[in-house]
Protein backbone atom coordinates (compact mmCIF):
# COMPACT_ATOMS: atom_id res chain seq x y z
CA UNK A 1 0.00 0.00 0.00
CA UNK A 2 1.25 3.85 -0.56
CA UNK A 3 -0.69 6.32 1.14
CA UNK A 4 -0.49 9.86 -0.33
CA UNK A 5 -1.40 12.60 2.05
CA UNK A 6 -2.00 16.29 0.39
CA UNK A 7 -2.31 19.58 2.93
CA UNK A 8 -4.66 21.09 -0.16
CA UNK A 9 -4.39 24.91 -0.73
CA UNK A 10 -5.85 27.09 -3.39
CA UNK A 11 -2.61 27.36 -5.45
CA UNK A 12 0.18 24.65 -5.60
CA UNK A 13 2.55 26.81 -4.07
CA UNK A 14 1.01 26.18 -0.82
CA UNK A 15 0.00 22.50 -1.02
CA UNK A 16 2.71 19.80 -0.33
CA UNK A 17 2.01 16.05 -0.52
CA UNK A 18 3.96 13.15 1.74
CA UNK A 19 4.10 9.77 0.20
CA UNK A 20 4.62 6.64 2.29
CA UNK A 21 5.09 3.48 1.57
CA UNK A 22 3.90 0.36 3.51
CA UNK A 23 4.59 -3.36 3.02
CA UNK A 24 4.00 -4.45 6.71
CA UNK A 25 7.30 -4.79 8.20
CA UNK A 26 8.15 -0.95 7.42
CA UNK A 27 7.20 2.21 5.92
CA UNK A 28 9.16 4.73 4.10
CA UNK A 29 8.44 7.80 3.56
CA UNK A 30 9.74 8.11 -0.86
CA UNK A 31 8.32 12.06 -1.13
CA UNK A 32 7.80 15.35 0.10
CA UNK A 33 6.59 17.65 -2.33
CA UNK A 34 5.74 21.32 -2.82
CA UNK A 35 4.12 23.06 -4.88
CA UNK A 36 1.53 20.47 -6.10
CA UNK A 37 0.02 21.11 -9.46
CA UNK A 38 -3.08 19.16 -10.11
CA UNK A 39 -1.17 17.31 -13.14
CA UNK A 40 0.57 15.96 -10.22
CA UNK A 41 -1.98 14.99 -8.14
CA UNK A 42 -3.44 13.55 -11.66
CA UNK A 43 -0.16 11.23 -12.40
CA UNK A 44 -0.64 10.22 -8.90
CA UNK A 45 -4.16 9.02 -8.96
CA UNK A 46 -3.10 7.39 -12.08
CA UNK A 47 -0.95 5.30 -11.12
CA UNK A 48 -2.04 1.54 -8.94
CA UNK A 49 -4.92 1.73 -6.98
CA UNK A 50 -3.61 0.29 -4.29
CA UNK A 51 -2.38 3.96 -3.77
CA UNK A 52 -4.71 5.79 -1.08
CA UNK A 53 -5.31 9.24 -0.71
CA UNK A 54 -5.23 11.49 2.79
CA UNK A 55 -6.94 15.04 1.89
CA UNK A 56 -7.27 17.95 4.24
CA UNK A 57 -9.88 19.59 2.55
CA UNK A 58 -13.83 19.07 2.61
CA UNK A 59 -15.17 17.10 0.26
CA UNK A 60 -18.21 18.68 0.30
CA UNK A 61 -20.52 21.49 1.38
CA UNK A 62 -23.29 21.51 4.52
CA UNK A 63 -26.82 20.40 2.77
CA UNK A 64 -28.74 23.46 4.34
CA UNK A 65 -26.37 25.65 3.00
CA UNK A 66 -26.64 24.58 -0.54
CA UNK A 67 -30.51 23.99 0.11
CA UNK A 68 -30.85 27.95 1.08
CA UNK A 69 -28.25 29.09 -1.90
CA UNK A 70 -30.58 26.59 -4.73
CA UNK A 71 -33.66 28.17 -3.26
CA UNK A 72 -31.93 31.59 -3.25
CA UNK A 73 -30.59 31.25 -6.88
CA UNK A 74 -34.26 29.84 -8.25
CA UNK A 75 -36.17 32.93 -6.61
CA UNK A 76 -38.21 30.43 -4.51
CA UNK A 77 -38.89 31.24 -0.66
CA UNK A 78 -36.02 30.49 1.26
CA UNK A 79 -35.99 27.05 3.85
CA UNK A 80 -37.61 28.13 7.28
CA UNK A 81 -36.39 27.46 10.57
CA UNK A 82 -32.81 26.22 9.50
CA UNK A 83 -30.38 27.61 12.11
CA UNK A 84 -27.54 29.68 10.67
CA UNK A 85 -24.79 26.92 11.77
CA UNK A 86 -26.41 24.41 9.90
CA UNK A 87 -26.00 26.14 7.04
CA UNK A 88 -22.43 27.37 8.02
CA UNK A 89 -21.24 23.80 9.56
CA UNK A 90 -21.10 20.11 7.68
CA UNK A 91 -22.31 16.89 10.10
CA UNK A 92 -19.04 15.79 9.91
CA UNK A 93 -17.50 19.48 11.38
CA UNK A 94 -19.84 19.16 14.12
CA UNK A 95 -19.10 15.68 15.21
CA UNK A 96 -15.56 16.43 15.09
CA UNK A 97 -16.38 19.15 17.69
CA UNK A 98 -18.24 16.82 20.12
CA UNK A 99 -15.38 14.98 19.74
CA UNK A 100 -12.62 17.09 19.84
CA UNK A 101 -13.85 20.51 20.88
CA UNK A 102 -12.00 21.52 17.89
CA UNK A 103 -13.81 23.44 15.21
CA UNK A 104 -12.89 22.47 11.33
CA UNK A 105 -13.45 26.03 9.29
CA UNK A 106 -16.57 26.07 7.38
CA UNK A 107 -16.78 25.16 3.51
CA UNK A 108 -19.64 27.74 3.18
CA UNK A 109 -18.96 30.84 4.93
CA UNK A 110 -14.76 30.75 5.57
CA UNK A 111 -11.79 31.09 3.00
CA UNK A 112 -11.61 26.97 2.48
CA UNK A 113 -14.16 27.27 0.34
CA UNK A 114 -11.81 28.29 -2.77
CA UNK A 115 -9.66 25.54 -2.42
CA UNK A 116 -12.58 23.58 -2.01
CA UNK A 117 -13.73 24.16 -5.01
CA UNK A 118 -10.02 23.22 -6.69
CA UNK A 119 -10.55 19.44 -4.59
CA UNK A 120 -14.06 19.51 -6.49
CA UNK A 121 -13.34 19.54 -9.99
CA UNK A 122 -10.68 17.02 -9.35
CA UNK A 123 -12.74 14.71 -7.23
CA UNK A 124 -15.55 14.86 -10.36
CA UNK A 125 -12.57 14.15 -11.85
CA UNK A 126 -11.90 10.99 -10.19
CA UNK A 127 -15.26 9.75 -10.35
CA UNK A 128 -15.67 10.32 -6.01
CA UNK A 129 -19.33 9.99 -5.89
CA UNK A 130 -19.37 8.64 -2.11
CA UNK A 131 -17.52 11.56 -0.57
CA UNK A 132 -17.77 9.91 2.99
CA UNK A 133 -14.28 7.81 2.14
CA UNK A 134 -14.52 5.35 -1.00
CA UNK A 135 -11.52 3.69 0.12
CA UNK A 136 -9.31 5.08 -1.74
CA UNK A 137 -9.98 8.68 -0.72
CA UNK A 138 -9.79 9.73 2.60
CA UNK A 139 -11.06 13.70 3.87
CA UNK A 140 -8.88 13.82 7.02
CA UNK A 141 -8.21 16.82 9.56
CA UNK A 142 -4.70 17.19 11.05
CA UNK A 143 -5.29 18.68 14.48
CA UNK A 144 -7.57 15.80 15.07
CA UNK A 145 -4.65 13.39 14.49
CA UNK A 146 -2.30 15.31 16.31
CA UNK A 147 -5.09 15.33 19.27
CA UNK A 148 -5.51 11.67 19.55
CA UNK A 149 -1.73 10.54 18.91
CA UNK A 150 -0.73 12.86 21.35
CA UNK A 151 1.41 15.05 19.23
CA UNK A 152 2.18 18.74 20.36
CA UNK A 153 0.01 21.10 18.48
CA UNK A 154 3.04 23.66 17.70
CA UNK A 155 6.17 21.44 17.95
CA UNK A 156 6.78 19.54 14.87
CA UNK A 157 9.84 18.23 15.67
CA UNK A 158 8.56 16.86 18.99
CA UNK A 159 6.06 15.53 17.41
CA UNK A 160 8.18 13.96 14.42
CA UNK A 161 10.14 11.88 17.45
CA UNK A 162 6.58 10.90 18.76
CA UNK A 163 5.88 9.13 15.64
CA UNK A 164 9.33 7.97 15.02
CA UNK A 165 9.35 6.44 18.36
CA UNK A 166 5.69 5.18 17.90
CA UNK A 167 5.10 4.32 14.03
CA UNK A 168 8.94 4.14 12.85
CA UNK A 169 9.46 5.22 9.26
CA UNK A 170 12.69 5.38 7.02
CA UNK A 171 13.25 7.89 4.55
CA UNK A 172 14.24 7.48 1.08
CA UNK A 173 16.41 10.41 0.97
CA UNK A 174 17.85 12.36 3.93
CA UNK A 175 16.92 15.73 3.16
CA UNK A 176 13.02 14.21 3.93
CA UNK A 177 12.95 15.10 7.54
CA UNK A 178 14.23 18.86 7.33
CA UNK A 179 11.96 19.51 4.38
CA UNK A 180 9.22 18.06 6.74
CA UNK A 181 10.00 20.25 9.58
CA UNK A 182 10.85 23.63 7.76
CA UNK A 183 7.00 23.31 6.41
CA UNK A 184 3.72 23.55 8.02
CA UNK A 185 1.89 22.47 5.20
CA UNK A 186 4.52 19.51 4.03
CA UNK A 187 4.32 18.56 8.27
CA UNK A 188 0.57 18.06 7.93
CA UNK A 189 0.93 16.35 4.33
CA UNK A 190 2.59 13.33 6.46
CA UNK A 191 -0.08 13.70 9.05
CA UNK A 192 -2.41 13.10 5.91
CA UNK A 193 -0.61 10.44 4.66
CA UNK A 194 -0.52 8.57 8.57
CA UNK A 195 -4.21 9.12 8.59
CA UNK A 196 -5.30 7.69 5.27
CA UNK A 197 -3.42 4.77 6.51
CA UNK A 198 -5.53 4.62 9.42
CA UNK A 199 -8.81 4.71 7.36
CA UNK A 200 -7.92 2.04 5.38
CA UNK A 201 -7.35 0.01 8.48
CA UNK A 202 -10.44 0.96 9.68
CA UNK A 203 -8.57 2.53 12.84
CA UNK A 204 -10.74 6.26 12.45
CA UNK A 205 -14.25 7.21 13.42
CA UNK A 206 -16.88 6.64 10.52
CA UNK A 207 -20.45 8.38 10.60
CA UNK A 208 -23.26 7.36 12.18
CA UNK A 209 -25.56 5.33 10.85
CA UNK A 210 -27.82 8.70 11.15
CA UNK A 211 -25.40 10.69 9.49
CA UNK A 212 -24.24 7.82 6.73
CA UNK A 213 -26.58 8.95 3.54
CA UNK A 214 -25.62 12.90 4.85
CA UNK A 215 -21.77 12.30 4.96
CA UNK A 216 -21.75 10.45 1.62
CA UNK A 217 -22.62 13.90 0.10
CA UNK A 218 -20.88 16.27 2.35
CA UNK A 219 -18.26 14.71 2.67
CA UNK A 220 -16.49 13.07 6.42
CA UNK A 221 -13.51 13.89 8.32
CA UNK A 222 -11.83 10.24 9.24
CA UNK A 223 -10.32 11.21 12.18
CA UNK A 224 -8.11 8.96 13.77
CA UNK A 225 -9.28 6.79 16.87
CA UNK A 226 -6.81 7.15 19.91
CA UNK A 227 -3.70 5.29 20.49
CA UNK A 228 -3.53 3.72 16.88
CA UNK A 229 -0.31 5.38 15.79
CA UNK A 230 1.25 2.29 16.88
CA UNK A 231 -0.86 0.32 14.95
CA UNK A 232 -0.50 1.98 11.48
CA UNK A 233 2.64 -0.88 11.05
CA UNK A 234 1.71 -4.44 11.67
CA UNK A 235 2.76 -5.43 15.12
CA UNK A 236 3.48 -8.65 14.72
CA UNK A 237 6.29 -7.27 11.78
CA UNK A 238 7.71 -5.04 14.32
Amino acid sequence: MRTIGIDFASQPKNTALCEIVWDGSSATVVQVASPVTDDLIRDLVAGPPSRVFGVDIPFGWPTHFVEFVSAHLARIALPSGVSSTKKRLRATDEYIWELFRRQPLSVSTDRIGIPAMRWAMLMQEFGVVNRAGDGRFYEVYPAAARINWGLPAKDDAAALDIIMAECPVFFASSEFPLALLQSDHAFDALLCALAARAAALGLTYLPPADLRELAETEGWIHAPQPGTLDLLIDAECR
